[in-house]
């Protein structure tokens, strides 16, 4: 069985992402780029994980620094990525993410 198929397994045994599928919630977009930064991080591609949970979180919903803490350090002590390229890849997604949310959210609001 594929991951995928654990998705759509859990997905249909529970309510709880359909009825927030439903919804324009941040939960929900969050939810997508930590998704698809799961399936970049299986497929191998790291570097784009990282700036899909750095995005989640600083756009988002800041809960989710718990989630890339947690992979980031698995990805530290695996050797997936390198401690200064870590730091430049949450900086630069950061700032960048800053940089558009902050006009956004201030012209918004």
């Amino acid at each position: 069985p594929t991951i995928g198929f654990y998705l759509l397994l859990i997905t249909a045994s529970q309510f709880h992402l359909p009825f927030y599928m439903s919804r324009m919630l941040p939960n929900t977009f969050a939810l997508c780029l930590v998704t698809h930064s799961h399936c970049q991080w299986y497929k191998g591609h790291i570097r784009s994980a990282a700036s899909l949970l750095v995005i989640a979180t600083a756009v988002f919903r800041c809960d989710v620094i718990i989630l890339l803490f947690t992979t980031g350090l698995l990805w530290l002590i695996r050797r997936d990525l390198g401690f200064i390229q870590a730091i430049r890849i949450g900086v630069l997604t950061g700032l960048a993410c800053l940089a558009l949310i902050v006009p956004l959210d201030s012209r918004l609001w």
